[in-house]
C-alpha cells in the first residue's frame, strides 16, 4: 500500500461530544501505530507489513469517524430486534404446538403409547394377512381401515386418562379442590376425531355436563360416526388376541383384580391392604368382595369397553406404597368423577402377592411377571384404562432421617450398623429386626448423606431414605 507515514495525533480536532472517546481511545492506538513505523524503519517486518499496519490505520479511520459508530450501533440494535421477535414466535409457535398435544389420555411413562402404537400396527398387519381388507380403504361401515384403527388406538379421551394428585405446582388434571378440571382438560386437549369417538359413546347427561364446564359439544354426531358403530369383526377380534396372555394369567389367580364398588365404599382414612389382606377379608365373606373372582375379571377383559383401570405411579416407601394413604384418597376422587365408568382395578400392590411370600405365592408372582402379561395390561386397546398418578407427595414427618437397608451383612449387631454409620451424622436409633432393617438420624440432611454415599462395604447391598421422593419420571420407566 505504500503507506510509510501516519499522522495520528488528534491534536486541534474540532472539539464536539465525539471528541473525549475518540481522543481516549486514540490515546491507545497513536503509540501503536507509531512503534509499528519505527519498526518498519528497521524492517522488522517483512512483505505482510503494509497489511499489519494498514488494520490499525483503518482501525484509526473507524474511532475518529462518529458516523460509522452510529451506523454500527444502529445496524446492531436493528439486528437484535429481529432476533428477539424471531425468538418469541418460535417460543409462542412452540407453546401452541404443547397445547395441541395436550392430553388427559398419556399412558405410563409412556408404556401404554408406545403400546398402543405397537398394537394398532400388529392389528393392521394381522388383518392385512387375514383378508381383511385388500385396499386401505372402503372397510366394513364405510369407513377406512386407517380410520378405524385411528378409533381404536385413538380413544384416548374415552379410554387412558391421566389422574394427577393434585400436589405439584404442574397439576392440570384432577385437583383436591376442582374434579372437573382433568374432564375439561382432557375435551380441549383431544383432537376432533377424539372428541367425536368420546361423543358417539357418552350419553346425554355427560354431554350436559360437558356443556356445563363451557364446553363446544355439537348437537349431531359426525357424518361416519353414528351411535353405536362398532368396530369392523376382523379387526375387533385381532385386537382381542392381544389380550389372551391377559386372560390366561387372570383366569389362573396370578392377578387378580380390585372391585371398584368395595375400594368406594371405604371410609375416608382407607389405606390399601396387600393382596394377602385383601384375600383374608375375602374368606371372610364380605360383600362386596374386595377382589373379583378370576372368571369375572376375564370377562371384563373379553367385554372390551376399558372398565379395567390400570394404576402405574411410584412407590414411596418399600413395602408399603402409599404410607399416608394420599394416593388411595387421589384415586377414590378420581373414580368417582370419571365420565369412564370404571368397575375394576389393577393395582400391583393389592393385585401380586407382596413379600414375604410363600413358594406357592412366589410362584404366582413369577407367573404375574414373566410372559408379559402385566404390559399388556397397561398396553390393551380395548381392555383397559391407564390411571396415572405422577406427584410424589410431600414426606411426612415420621419419615425424616430414616434409612434403609436392603440385604444386611449377617452377623452385624446394631453396635458394628453404627460405627459404619456414625460419620454421617448422629444415630437415634437402629431398628435391625424391620423388614427392611432401619436407622434413623438426627437430621434427614444426615440421611441423604448416607445415601448419597452408597451402600458401605461389609455393611449391606443397597441404602436408600424410607421415604422415596425420586420423582416419578426419573424412576427408570
Amino acid at each position: 500500500m505504500g503507506l510509510t507515514s501516519h499522522n495520528c495525533s488528534l491534536d486541534g480536532m474540532k472539539q464536539s461530544h465525539w471528541a473525549k472517546p475518540r481522543a481516549t481511545v486514540g490515546y491507545f492506538i497513536d503509540p501503536a501505530i507509531r512503534f509499528i513505523e519505527e519498526l518498519l524503519a528497521f524492517n522488522a517486518f517483512n512483505r505482510d507489513k503494509d497489511g499489519a499496519l494498514s488494520i490499525l490505520v483503518v482501525l484509526h479511520w473507524f474511532l475518529t469517524n462518529p458516523r460509522l459508530w452510529l451506523f454500527v450501533v444502529t445496524s446492531a440494535v436493528h439486528v437484535f430486534i429481529i432476533s428477539c421477535t424471531k425468538i418469541l414466535r418460535l417460543v409462542a409457535r412452540a407453546a401452541n404446538r404443547r397445547r395441541k398435544k395436550r392430553e388427559v389420555v398419556l399412558p405410563a411413562a409412556g408404556a401404554a403409547t408406545e403400546g398402543e402404537a405397537a398394537s394398532a400396527e400388529a392389528v393392521s398387519a394381522e388383518a392385512a394377512s387375514a383378508g381383511a381388507v385388500a385396499e386401505p380403504t372402503n372397510v366394513e361401515n364405510g369407513i377406512s381401515i386407517v380410520d378405524v384403527i385411528e378409533l381404536a388406538a385413538g380413544e384416548r379421551l374415552a379410554g387412558i386418562l391421566r389422574v394427577r394428585g393434585g400436589m405439584g405446582a404442574g397439576a392440570s388434571a384432577l385437583t383436591d379442590e376442582s374434579p372437573d378440571a382433568d374432564i375439561k382438560a382432557a375435551y380441549e386437549g383431544a383432537s376432533a376425531q377424539e372428541r367425536s369417538v368420546f361423543l358417539v359413546d357418552v350419553g346425554e347427561q355427560h354431554k350436559r355436563k360437558l356443556v356445563s364446564l363451557g364446553l363446544d359439544v355439537p348437537e349431531a354426531a359426525p357424518s361416519g360416526l353414528t351411535p353405536g358403530t362398532p368396530l369392523p369383526p376382523k379387526l375387533r377380534q385381532a385386537l382381542t388376541e392381544l389380550d389372551k396372555i391377559v386372560i390366561q394369567v387372570l383366569l389362573r389367580g396370578a392377578i387378580r383384580l380390585l372391585c371398584v364398588k368395595w375400594l368406594l365404599m371405604q371410609p375416608a382414612n382407607f389405606k390399601m391392604p396387600n393382596r394377602q389382606a385383601l384375600e383374608e377379608i375375602e374368606r371372610s365373606g364380605a360383600s362386596p368382595s374386595p377382589l373379583l373372582s378370576p372368571q369375572e375379571a376375564a370377562a371384563l377383559v373379553e367385554r372390551g369397553d376399558r372398565s379395567i383401570g390400570a394404576l402405574t405411579y411410584g412407590w414411596l416407601s418399600p413395602g408399603d406404597p402409599d404410607p399416608d394413604g394420599s394416593r388411595v384418597r387421589v384415586l377414590r376422587r378420581a373414580l368417582m368423577g370419571m365420565v369412564i365408568r370404571i368397575e375394576a382395578l389393577f393395582w400391583d400392590f393389592g393385585s401380586l402377592y407382596q413379600a414375604p411370600r410363600t413358594p406357592e405365592q412366589a410362584a404366582s408372582f413369577k407367573l404375574a411377571l414373566e410372559g408379559g402379561a402385566m404390559n399388556q395390561l397397561y398396553a390393551s386397546i380395548l381392555a383397559t384404562t391407564v390411571l396415572q398418578i405422577e406427584e410424589i407427595p410431600p414426606r411426612p414427618a415420621e419419615f425424616d432421617g430414616v434409612v434403609c437397608l436392603f440385604k444386611l451383612s449377617a452377623n452385624l449387631d446394631e453396635n458394628k450398623v453404627r460405627a459404619a454409620l456414625i460419620r454421617f451424622g448422629t444415630i437415634e436409633s437402629c431398628h435391625l429386626n424391620h423388614s427392611p432393617p432401619i436407622v434413623r438420624f438426627a437430621s434427614h440432611t444426615s440421611a441423604v448423606a448416607a445415601k448419597d454415599a452408597g451402600a458401605w462395604p461389609g455393611l449391606c447391598e443397597g441404602l436408600d431414605t424410607l421415604y422415596n421422593e425420586t420423582p416419578y419420571f426419573s424412576r427408570g420407566w
